[in-house]
C-alpha cells in the first residue's frame, strides 16, 4: 500500500467530523479511547476480544468470560471436520456473534467491511469480487451446520439474497474466500458463508437473557429482547431453547407524509435437542424459525451523483405500504457414528424460505396506467411473492484424527431437491384511497414454478511425506437437473402466455493443497481449487430471436499462496494470502433489444486477483489488537461480444472496492471490587465501488464513492452481569451500500435510488447468565 493511500485511511477520521454536534461527539469519543488506552472490537476476525462474553456465554453454557482467545486456538469447520484455524490450509475469517449481539451490529450490512475480501451492496453479497451484479445466480454459498441453505439458483425467488440469521443462537460465523466448489457444490465459485449455531450441552444447566435499547439519528427509538435456556434432561439427553424478537425504526421518510418513517426488525426462535444413545454415536436434531420485516424502506431519492431528489433522507416512494417480509424456516438431523479408524456423518436438512416484496413502481407505470384506464393521477404497485422449499441429505465417511497413519481423507455422496414458486403483479391503484383499479393482475402478472436437483459424489485424501510436509487432493462430479414454467398475462403482456423448459448439465470441480509447517506454529500453503454455477433456462422470458432458450455454467480457478502463523508466545498472529482466479464462461444479464426483457447469457472472461493480510496482536489477556487490510483487482479480461450487454476489458466488477482494511482495539480494566470494565472501538474503511454493468454503451455506470465508519463501546462486567453502551457510526457519516437506476430502460431519466449506512446509533445493552 503506497503513502498516499496509508495518509487517507489515516486522515479519514479527522475528516468525519462536522461543525457542531459532531465536535462533541469526537470529545466524547475521544475521551471514551483514551481513557482505556485504545479500544475494541465489534468484530473478530482473529479471536474473542477480551472483556467480552465468549461464545458459550451467549446464551447456553458457561465459560470464562475473563480468558482471552487467539486464532491459534480458534477451531472452524472448514473443510468439513474440526481443525485449529491456523492448521486450515484455506483463506478463513471467523466471526465471533457474541460480540455482533452486544453490540447490536446484527445484520452482515452492518459488519461486513470487517471480513477481509467480503463485499455487499442492496442485500447481496461477493467474495474476492466474483460477481456481475444484481440480478443472476448467486456465487456466494450458505449452509447452516454444514447444511446448505436457500436458493442454488434465482429463478425470480431472491435465492441470490444471504440471510440475515438473528447471532443469538449462532457459536460462530467462518467466511471461506475462494472457490468452495469440491467440498461444497454448486454457487460457491466465489465462497461461502457457514453459520454454526450453538449445541445443547449435557453437562450443567444455564442461560442468558438479553434486552437493549436504541437511538438511531434521523429515525428514533428500538428495542430487543433475547433469551434462551440449556436444560439437560439426563446424562445422555440435552435441550436448548432460545428466541428474540427486536425491532428498529427507519430513517427515511416517504414523501408523503413526513412521520411514515417506517420500520425494520425480526422475531423468531430455535429448539435444539442432543442425545448420546450411545459412546461412540451423537444425534442433534433442531428447528429454526425466524420472520424479519422491513416496512418502509432504506433508501433514499437522488440523481446519479447523490444529489437528493426530494431533499435529505426522502425515498422518492408516494404510496405507502412498500414493505419486505421474509420467513425462514430451517429443520436438520445430524447423526455421527465413530468407529475409531473413522467416522460415518448423515445430514439431513429442509428448509422453506418465502418473501413478500410490495414496492411503489408509480414513476413507471403509473402514467401507462392512467392512459389504459382513462384515469388521471394513478399510482401502481408491483407485488410480488416467492417460496423455495428445500431438502437435502449428505453421508460422509471419513477418517479420524491420531490414527497414527499418513492418509486422512474422506468421501461422501450429496443430493439436493429444490422447489420453488415465483409471482409478480402490477396494480394501478389510486394513491389517495389505496384502491386497486381492475382485478388484481389485470394490468400485468406472473407467475412459475421451477424445480432443481443436483446429485454429487466427493472426497479427498491428503498424504503426509513428513511431520511437516503433506498434500491434499480432492474432486467432485455433479449432475444437475432444472425445469422452469413461466406462465404471464395482463393488459401489458397482451393476453396470456406459458412457456417451459427445462436444462441439465455435468461438472466437475477439484482442489490440490499442498502445506509445509516451517515451525509448529507457522504454516505456509499453495492452493489451487475450482468452483462453479449451474447454467439454466430462460424459459421465463418471452423467447425472440436475440433470447437464447439455456445458457450454460461458469466456472472459476483460483491459484492461491498463503501463511498464518503466531509468533512471540503466540501473542502475534499474521494470516496472509495472496490470489488469482479465473473467471471463464462469465454469466451475464443482458436485455433483449427485441422484446426489452432481461435474460442471462454466457459472455467472455473476468480476474480477480489480490492480497488480503489479517493481523492480531495480543500482549495480555486484557488488551488486543486486529487490523486487515485487502487489495482486490475484480476486472474482466474480455469485452462482452453483444449488444445486449455493455461492458470493456478492464472494467471493474461489480460492488468490489480495490481497497478495504479495518482497525479494532479492545482493552480491559479493573473498575472496582468485583467489576471489570471492558471498552473497545472499530474503524473501518470501504474503497470506491461500481454497481451493475449497463445493458447499453450509452447508459452511465453507477459510481458509488468510499467511505469510513467508526464504532465504540464499552461496559462493565460482575459475575452474571454484563452492562454495554455502544455507538455506531460514532460521526454520522452517510456512506453509501449501494445505488441503481429507478428506470433501467431510460439512460436520461434522473432517478436513482441510494441505500445508505446506518446513521449514529446509540444502543444500550444488559444481559444476565445463570
Amino acid at each position: 500500500m503506497n503513502k498516499l493511500k496509508l495518509k487517507h485511511l489515516a486522515v479519514e477520521l479527522g475528516r468525519a467530523c462536522r461543525p457542531g454536534r459532531d465536535r462533541v461527539m469526537l470529545a466524547v469519543g475521544a475521551s471514551f479511547l483514551v481513557g482505556s488506552l485504545m479500544s475494541s472490537t465489534v468484530y473478530a476476525q482473529a479471536a474473542q476480544p477480551a472483556g467480552n462474553a465468549s461464545a458459550q456465554d451467549a446464551g447456553q453454557s458457561g465459560g470464562d468470560s475473563k480468558k482471552a482467545t487467539t486464532l491459534s486456538t480458534v477451531t472452524v469447520t472448514a473443510q468439513k471436520r474440526s481443525e485449529a484455524l491456523l492448521d486450515v490450509p484455506v483463506p478463513v475469517a471467523v466471526v465471533q456473534p457474541t460480540n455482533l449481539v452486544i453490540n447490536n451490529t446484527l445484520q452482515l450490512s452492518d459488519y461486513y467491511t470487517q471480513v477481509p475480501g467480503l463485499s455487499y451492496s442492496r442485500g447481496n453479497v461477493a467474495i474476492r469480487g466474483i460477481t456481475t451484479g444484481t440480478f443472476g445466480n448467486p456465487t456466494v454459498g450458505v449452509t447452516i451446520d454444514d447444511v446448505p441453505f436457500g436458493s442454488t439458483v434465482a429463478n425470480g425467488t431472491g435465492g441470490r439474497v444471504v440471510p440475515d440469521f438473528d447471532p443469538f443462537a449462532l457459536q460462530q460465523i467462518e467466511v471461506l474466500r475462494g472457490p468452495q466448489g469440491t467440498l461444497y457444490g454448486a454457487a460457491s465459485m466465489g465462497g461461502l458463508i457457514k453459520y454454526e449455531t450453538v449445541s445443547p450441552q449435557t453437562n450443567s444447566f444455564g442461560g442468558r437473557v438479553e434486552v437493549d435499547g436504541q437511538n438511531i439519528d434521523h429515525g428514533g427509538t428500538g428495542w430487543g429482547v433475547r433469551g434462551s435456556v440449556n436444560v439437560p434432561l439426563t446424562n445422555n439427553l440435552a435441550v436448548l431453547v432460545s428466541a428474540f424478537e427486536r425491532d428498529e425504526p427507519g430513517y427515511i421518510q416517504n414523501t408523503q407524509n413526513d412521520n411514515d418513517k417506517g420500520s425494520k426488525g425480526a422475531n423468531g426462535g430455535r429448539i435444539s435437542a442432543l442425545w448420546l444413545p450411545a459412546d461412540n454415536v451423537t444425534v442433534r436434531v433442531s428447528a429454526l424459525q425466524q420472520h424479519t420485516y422491513t416496512d418502509n424502506v432504506s433508501n433514499f431519492a437522488g440523481d446519479i451523483n447523490r444529489v437528493p431528489t426530494y431533499g435529505d433522507d426522502y425515498s422518492g416512494k408516494q404510496l405507502p405500504n412498500i414493505y419486505d417480509h421474509r420467513d425462514t424456516k430451517f429443520y436438520d438431523a445430524h447423526v455421527d457414528v465413530d468407529f475409531g479408524w473413522g467416522s460415518l456423518t448423515s445430514l439431513t436438512g429442509y428448509s422453506q424460505d418465502s418473501f413478500t416484496h410490495m414496492d411503489d413502481v408509480s414513476p413507471i407505470f403509473g402514467t401507462i396506467a392512467g392512459m389504459v384506464f382513462g384515469v388521471p393521477g394513478l399510482g401502481a404497485n408491483i407485488y410480488e411473492p416467492g417460496k423455495t422449499d428445500k431438502f437435502s441429505q449428505e453421508f460422509r465417511l471419513s477418517s479420524n484424527e491420531g490414527n497414527n497413519s499418513k492418509w486422512d481423507w474422506q468421501a461422501g455422496a450429496f443430493f439436493t431437491r429444490e422447489n420453488s414458486f415465483s409471482a409478480q403483479s402490477v396494480n394501478p391503484l389510486v394513491p389517495s384511497t389505496m384502491e386497486v383499479v381492475g382485478p388484481p393482475g389485470e394490468f400485468f402478472n406472473s407467475s412459475g414454478p421451477s424445480t432443481y436437483k443436483e446429485y454429487a459424489l466427493y472426497g479427498d485424501v491428503s498424504y503426509h511425506f513428513t511431520d511437516r510436509f503433506d498434500v491434499q487432493v480432492g474432486g467432485r462430479v455433479s449432475r444437475i437437473e432444472q425445469t422452469y414454467e413461466s406462465l404471464s398475462g395482463g393488459i401489458l403482456n397482451g393476453g396470456d402466455s406459458s412457456v417451459s423448459g427445462s436444462s441439465s448439465d455435468h461438472n466437475t470441480t477439484y482442489l490440490i493443497t499442498p502445506r509445509y509447517k516451517l515451525t509448529d506454529d507457522v504454516m505456509v500453503y499453495g492452493r489451487v481449487a475450482t468452483g462453479y454455477r449451474p447454467g439454466g433456462s430462460n424459459a421465463g422470458v418471452i423467447q425472440t430471436s436475440d433470447v437464447p432458450l439455456t445458457y450454460a455454467p461458469d466456472k472459476t480457478t483460483n491459484y492461491e499462496l498463503g501463511i498464518k502463523g503466531a509468533y512471540f508466545d503466540h501473542q502475534l498472529v499474521w494470516d496472509a494470502s495472496v490470489y488469482y482466479i479465473a473467471w471463464n464462461h462469465v454469466q451475464i444479464l443482458e436485455t433483449s433489444l427485441v422484446s426489452g426483457m432481461s435474460f442471462t447469457g454466457n459472455a467472455g472472461k473476468a480476474k480477480s486477483q489480490g492480497v488480503e493480510n489479517t493481523l492480531t496482536f495480543q500482549p495480555t489477556e486484557s488488551f488486543s489488537i486486529t487490523g486487515n487490510l485487502v487489495y482486490n483487482d475484480a476486472v474482466l479480461t474480455q469485452d462482452f461480444p453483444l449488444e445486449s450487454a455493455y461492458a470493456l476489458s478492464g472494467d471493474r466488477l461489480p460492488y468490489s472496492a480495490k481497497w478495504t482494511g479495518s482497525l479494532s482495539f479492545d482493552k480491559n480494566f479493573p473498575v472496582a471490587a468485583g467489576w471489570t470494565g471492558f471498552t473497545g472501538a472499530t474503524f473501518s474503511y470501504v474503497g470506491d465501488r461500481y454497481e451493475d454493468f449497463p445493458s447499453h454503451e450509452t447508459f452511465p455506470r453507477v459510481h458509488v464513492p468510499s467511505y469510513s465508519q467508526t464504532d465504540i463501546h464499552g461496559g462493565v462486567m460482575n459475575g452474571p452481569w454484563t452492562f454495554a453502551l455502544n455507538v455506531r457510526n460514532l460521526f454520522d457519516r452517510r456512506g453509501y451500500l449501494g445505488g441503481g437506476p429507478k428506470n433501467t430502460l431510460s439512460p436520461v431519466d434522473p432517478r436513482y435510488s441510494w441505500n445508505m449506512i446506518q446513521p449514529r446509533t446509540i444502543g444500550l445493552t444488559a444481559a444476565y447468565k445463570f
